[in-house]
């Protein structure tokens, strides 16, 4: 666990002749991206006239969808895709993200008779919808989608269509690609070369895009701010596959890695990266020119040394740092197995708030840096030493300009204020995160 991670991932299959096949392929890089079981995860699918939900106890063995036309929708994490009646027919949604103004939204709901069963974003997108005059189904969408602040990545599915949307600002991730004569949409494009389907490009910030079976239309209804992609997307959420706004997530954490490298040098045998970092220790390493020793392993959610570092002098380097306990363990094993230095690098600013816009994390009080400064961090970590780049410098590696990123989590600053008298900190996180 890199410290963040989204409350729940998209996948979606439409037009493909065997929708059932495809969707459990992908599965499992959707499942990982959230860490859920598959066991656990609900499916929506249509057929020519209903959307249903398929819960686990129908599908043991994976999902058995033969009697579905062409199209499947999951949605890992949180509650699963909610199944709706709206007044043209059945429809199931799926919503990755989080309004900023959720609270005022369904202040204005229950004023106006609507009765909501919890807080899911899906559910407040289909009220709005439902209280909208629009007399078109997608008008209503559009409306709904309109009043919503945040971040947030849509799949709406219908007996006719498949509706995807992204927020104006690109907060959340969401890209397409093809499969045969269909296609697949998912939260990163790892997702869709699991499912045999080739990455075509992201969906634009602000678009929409109606996938009837014959061709997918595109449409700009909400508009289009300045971009705000999520830097905790290359930091360390998004899977070593992945991409985010054209830029390899792999090669992103490279160059972290050789500009972490080049800006705090230390004499050092080995660098070993916590699991899930290799790509950041591949570039201390390489700019570094000391050896990559994979020495670490993670195991039952511990973290373990394998050896090899006796007498050495280690870099250990870390995507993601939030609690610091996976960190605090990993030092203290590398020690173990006798490493006679221990110094920690990280590949981004200590978390040091929350994300607004729908990824889970620790709770605002047990984040490291909200209770201790650098000094103290590297005394807690019992490491000899620890450093991070600023916040230019991230920017800087991962080829972006001030103010083109979310790095809220990062550096406090938000490109959306929250309008909700107070925002609950990392909805969905399990406790201990």
């Amino acid at each position: 666990m890199n410290g963040l991670r989204p409350a729940c991932a998209l996948l979606a299959v439409h037009g493909v002749l065997d929708a059932a096949r495809t969707l459990a392929e992908g599965l499992p890089a959707v499942t990982e991206r959230v860490g859920v079981a598959l066991e656990d995860v609900l499916l929506a699918a249509r057929s020519d006239t209903e959307v249903v939900l398929v819960p686990p106890e129908l599908r043991r063995g994976g999902p058995d969808l033969r009697s579905v036309a062409d199209t499947a929708l999951v949605r890992a994490g949180g509650a699963g895709p909610l199944v709706f009646r709206d007044r043209t027919g059945p429809l199931a949604v799926a919503v990755d993200g989080r309004a900023t103004n959720g609270a005022v939204l369904r202040s204005a709901l229950v004023a106006r008779g609507a009765v909501l069963a919890g807080g899911d974003l899906a559910e407040l997108i289909v009220h709005l919808a439902a209280q909208s005059e629009q007399r078109t189904l997608m008008n209503r969408l559009v409306d709904a989608l309109q009043r919503v602040e945040g971040g947030f990545s849509l799949v709406v599915l219908t007996p006719q269509v498949m509706i995807v949307a992204r927020d104006p600002r690109g907060l959340r991730p969401l890209c397409i690609g093809r499969r045969g004569g269909g296609r697949v949409v998912a939260s990163e494009a790892g997702a869709l070369r699991a499912s045999g389907a080739i990455f075509e490009r992201d969906v634009e910030p602000g678009e929409m895009i109606v996938l009837d079976g014959v061709a997918a239309e595109s449409l700009r209804p909400l508009g289009r701010q300045a971009a705000r992609p999520c830097v905790a997307e290359w930091a360390g959420i998004g899977g070593a596959d992945a991409s985010v706004s054209g830029v390899e997530v792999a090669a992103a954490r490279v160059q972290l890695g050789a500009a972490v490298a080049s800006a705090f040098p230390v004499r050092c045998d080995v660098v070993v990266p916590l699991p899930g970092s290799e790509a950041l220790g591949a570039g201390f390493a390489e700019r570094s020119g000391a050896r990559l020793l994979p020495a670490l392993v993670a195991s039952g959610g511990q973290v373990r040394s394998s050896g090899a570092v006796l007498g050495l002098r280690v870099v250990l380097l870390v995507n993601v740092l939030s609690t610091g306990e996976r960190a605090r363990r990993a030092v203290a094993a590398l020690r173990g197995a006798g490493a006679s230095e221990v110094h920690v690098r990280l590949g981004a600013q200590p978390v040091c708030g929350p994300c607004l816009y729908g990824v889970g994390g620790a709770l605002d009080e047990e984040l490291l840096a909200r209770r201790l400064d650098i000094a103290r961090m590297r005394a807690w970590l019992d490491a000899d030493s620890l450093a991070h780049p600023e916040r230019a410098a991230v920017l800087l590696a991962l080829g972006r300009e001030p103010g083109t990123c979310c790095d809220g989590c990062f550096s406090g600053e938000y490109p959306v204020i929250p309008l909700d008298p107070q925002v609950p900190l990392f909805p969905g996180a399990p406790a201990g995160w």
